[in-house]
C-alpha cells in the first residue's frame, strides 16, 4: 500500500466513497418508515458520490500505473531515486540519485515554523493541523533521505485509530536517525514521545468538554516537541526553504479563519456541562422544588444537582442532572387551562413517539398521597433506536388540577434507570396546591 501512487484523486476519491456510505446507509431505514423525501435525498447523494469516487479512483489509478510504468523503464527504477518522483512529475536530472544524498535535498524544505504558530493552529484546528503537519514532515524527510513513501498516504493515516500511532513512532524515529546522521541527538527518545502522544490522547476522554482549550493544548504537545525536533534538522540543512520564513500559507491562514468559529461553537455547547459542574450537589433523601411551590421531589441517590432553568430545555420549572448529561430530570408546572389528565398523558405520548420509532409504552395510574387524593400518571417510554441511542427509557409522571399541571419528565441510561425512574416518581403534590 505504501508504494501505490495514486495521488490526491485516490484520496479525494476514497473520501468519496465513505461519504456515499454515509448518505446511503440510511436509505432503507427512510424508505421502511415512509420518509420519501430523505429516502430520494440521501439515495441521489449517495450515488452522486459513488459516481465521483470511481472517476477520481480511475485517474488516481491511471497516475499509478504512468509513474509505476517509468520508474520501471528507468535503470534501478525501484530504488530510492525512483521513489522520490513528485506527484504529477517524471524522472529527470533534478530526481537523481545524486541530488538525492540526505546531505544534498533535491527541493527546498519546509521553514522552522515557530512553536507558538503551530500551537495556533493545532488548537483552533482540534489537533486536525496534525494532518497537515505530517505532510510537511514526511515530505522534508522524503527530500532528506529518511523516508520512502508519499507523504499524502501517512497524513491521511494520521486520522486513523492505533495507526496514527505508528505513523508517529516512525516520524519521530526516522528524525532521530537523521539527526544522529548529523552529528547531534535529540533528548527525547522516539519510544518516549509516542508514549507521551498516548499518554495525551486520554485527555479528552477525562475532561469536561468545557476545558476544551486546555484539553487541546495537552494533546497538542508530543506534536510540538515533534515539531521542534525536526526544526533542528531543518536548521541542520541550510536556509533554502519552500516558503518564506515565518509566514503563514494559504491553506494555513484558512485553518485559522475556520477554526475559531470552531472554538466558539465547542465552547457553547459545553454549556450544560459547565453548568453540570458548578451546579448546586443535592444530598440523597433530600426534598427539591422548583420556581413554583406546587410539588416536590425526592433525591434517591448521590451525584445528582440542580442546575438552572433553560439549560436543558425551554420553560423548564426545575431541572435536575444525573452524574451523566444522558440521566436528568426536568419538570414543567403550568396553569391546566381547564384541561384533563387523559389529555395530558395522550400529547406528551404523541411527542415522544414521533421521536422514538417502535415505542413501548408502560402506564399506571396512582393517588397522591396528600390531604386530598389527586391521580396521578406514572408512564414509562421505552425505544428502539439501535445501538448507538444512549436514551434507554423516558419516564414521565403528571399530576393534574384545577388550578396546575405538574409534569416531571426524566430520561435514564442503562446504569440511572432505576433512579431517574425513581425520582420522577416521587413527585408530590404540596398540600396547598392538592385539591380534588
Amino acid at each position: 500500500m505504501t508504494e501505490y501512487r495514486g495521488g490526491f484523486c485516490f484520496h479525494l476519491g476514497t473520501l468519496s466513497l465513505s461519504l456515499s456510505v454515509f448518505f446511503i446507509g440510511p436509505v432503507y431505514t427512510d424508505y421502511h418508515d415512509d420518509r420519501m423525501t430523505q429516502f430520494a435525498i440521501g439515495l441521489t447523494a449517495g450515488l452522486v458520490f459513488v459516481v465521483t469516487a470511481l472517476i477520481l479512483l480511475w485517474f488516481g489509478h491511471k497516475r499509478h500505473k504512468k509513474l509505476r510504468k517509468v520508474s520501471d523503464s528507468q535503470p534501478g527504477g525501484n530504488d530510492f531515486a525512483s521513489r522520490l518522483v513528485d506527484d504529477g512529475a517524471t524522472a529527470g536530472p533534478t530526481h537523481s540519485p545524486v541530488n538525492a544524498l540526505p546531505d544534498h535535498p533535491s527541493e527546498p524544505l519546509y521553514p522552522p515554523m515557530k512553536l507558538w504558530r503551530v500551537y495556533f493552529l493545532l488548537v483552533l484546528s482540534a489537533t486536525l493541523y496534525a494532518v497537515m503537519l505530517t505532510y510537511r514532515t514526511i515530505r522534508d524527510l522524503n527530500q532528506i533521505g529518511e523516508k520512502r513513501t508519499q507523504p499524502g498516504f501517512y497524513a491521511v493515516g494520521v486520522l486513523i485509530p492505533l495507526v496514527n500511532y505508528a505513523i508517529f513512532f516512525q516520524m519521530a524515529n526516522s528524525i532521530a536517525r537523521s539527526a544522529r546522521k548529523n552529528g547531534f541527538d535529540l533528548p527525547l527518545h522516539p519510544a518516549a514521545l509516542t508514549g507521551l502522544l498516548i499518554f495525551t490522547a486520554f485527555a479528552p476522554t477525562v475532561m469536561p468538554s468545557f476545558l476544551y482549550p486546555l484539553t487541546v493544548s495537552i494533546a497538542a504537545i508530543p506534536w510540538l516537541v515533534l515539531h521542534q525536533q525536526m526544526n533542528r534538522l531543518r536548521l541542520a540543512h541550510g536556509p533554502n526553504w519552500r516558503q518564506p520564513d515565518n509566514r503563514y500559507t494559504w491553506k494555513q491562514r484558512s485553518l485559522l479563519i475556520a477554526g475559531l468559529p470552531l472554538m466558539a461553537l465547542i465552547l457553547v455547547g459545553s454549556k450544560p456541562e459547565f453548568l453540570h459542574f458548578t451546579g448546586k450537589r443535592l444530598a440523597p433523601g433530600e426534598s427539591v422544588s422548583g420556581h413554583t411551590p406546587t410539588y416536590r421531589l425526592q433525591i434517591p441517590d448521590e451525584g445528582w444537582r440542580v442546575v438552572p432553568s433553560g439549560t436543558l430545555f425551554p420553560g423548564t420549572d426545575l431541572e435536575l442532572m444525573g452524574k451523566t448529561l444522558n440521566d436528568w430530570v426536568v419538570v414543567h408546572a403550568h396553569v391546566t387551562q381547564h384541561r384533563s389528565l387523559d389529555s395530558f398523558v395522550d400529547a406528551r405520548r404523541a411527542i415522544i413517539a414521533a421521536q422514538w420509532r417502535n415505542v413501548e409504552v408502560v402506564e399506571t395510574r396512582t393517588l397522591d398521597s396528600g390531604a386530598k387524593m389527586t391521580p396521578l400518571s406514572l408512564a414509562r417510554f421505552s425505544g428502539n433506536e439501535g445501538v448507538m441511542n444512549t436514551a434507554k427509557a423516558i419516564f414521565v409522571a403528571t399530576a393534574v388540577t384545577p388550578e396546575y399541571t405538574v409534569e416531571a419528565i426524566g430520561q435514564g441510561t442503562k446504569n440511572q434507570e432505576n433512579a431517574v425512574q425513581a425520582l420522577v416518581e416521587s413527585l408530590r403534590l404540596s398540600a396547598a396546591e392538592n385539591k380534588p
